[in-house]
């Protein structure tokens, strides 16, 4: 069956239903149940057909989506190995963009290292916390296109966990583009389709899943993206683990009965892939606890691209193409 909308990455119209939320209502928590996951047959980015409206993603997030204040230890260690790597790459401190900044951790963790900050998020909620926790960080509230940025203002720009929340990801990368100088670096977190547990678990995939997910690219899509944008990838590495800690705090019944974030009848047996989901949960804490294993499960990650993330640091403005061969 055909999608006629129109592919968000690659902007051509030749895209096939690869899921329907109507037979797989576990998926797509929080969009009707006429929502499918279509994919592009030109460049396989997966996305939602149709896109959801502002109103039913302002439900999502307000209601469905769970915001964290808190951090780890791990998500702090994590987060300054990713303010490292781009003082690494450009030499010096500068000015740096978190968008989608959420409560503030890696802008904290900037500033404290002499960065200046400038954070974006669509939440008034998490920018107060933010505010509180970076009281020197220029922050906005909404979206990227609507900020006062000047061109070539940042020397670097971070967006963690967040393309795949996008409606129209060519726009955010062209206005990262704009904003940022010559050689500076554009680092963002992101899903990947055509990874192993993408492929493995099909429907059963996790990130379909997640509430707000909307797209889910393939290594083919991002390297379109970076490339019409501006930019060339210096550093990419499979990251994530094969099944989300959490996802399940998602799969309950948030609402009325006939609303259709329920995800399935008590009467119906859930799947073998979910049932194995408590054993992966406590592995992945057994080894989150020692940091001996979690760099040994890293590498083995790294190297054997199980994960189902990409990590990537991109450079603004160079005459070389994206080259992600190395996911």
């Amino acid at each position: 069956m055909n999608c006629t909308q129109v592919c968000p990455c690659c902007g051509l119209s030749d895209c096939r239903v690869l899921y329907r939320k109507k037979d797989n209502p576990q998926i797509l928590i929080g969009l009707p149940d006429t929502t499918d996951v279509a994919e592009c047959n030109n460049c396989k980015t997966a996305f939602t057909c149709p896109m959801p409206s502002k109103d039913q993603l302002d439900r999502i997030y307000s209601d469905v989506f769970f915001y964290s204040s808190d951090f780890s230890g791990a998500d702090a260690r994590g987060h300054r190995k990713y303010i490292d790597q781009i003082e690494t790459m450009l030499g010096s401190k500068g000015k740096l963009l978190d968008i989608g900044c959420a409560s503030g951790l890696l802008l904290s963790l900037a500033d404290e290292g002499g960065w200046e900050t400038y954070g974006i998020d669509i939440s008034e909620k998490l920018l107060e916390a933010a505010g509180s926790r970076v009281p020197r960080a220029s922050l906005f509230n909404g979206q990227i296109e609507d900020a006062p940025y000047e061109n070539g203002f940042f020397d670097a720009v971070v967006a963690l966990n967040l393309l795949e929340h996008l409606v129209t990801p060519v726009r955010l990368l062209s206005e990262v583009s704009r904003v940022l100088k010559p050689g500076g670096i554009f680092l963002f977190k992101t899903v990947i389709i055509d990874s192993i547990p993408g492929k493995k678990r099909k429907v059963n995939w996790d990130h379909l899943k997640w509430p707000g997910h909307l797209i889910w690219y393939s290594k083919e899509s991002l390297v379109t993206l970076l490339n019409q944008s501006g930019f060339r990838a210096r550093k990419t590495r499979v990251t994530g683990v094969p099944y989300i800690p959490g996802v399940k705090r998602y799969m309950d019944h948030r609402s009325t009965k006939n609303d259709s974030t329920e995800t399935r009848g008590s009467s119906e047996k859930p799947d073998r892939a979910e049932t194995s989901m408590p054993f992966v949960k406590k592995l992945l804490k057994a080894i989150l606890r020692s940091s001996s294993l979690k760099t040994f499960a890293s590498f083995i990650n790294s190297t054997f691209k199980l994960g189902d993330t990409v990590t990537v640091y991109a450079e603004r403005n160079s005459d070389h193409s994206a080259d992600m061969n190395k996911m």
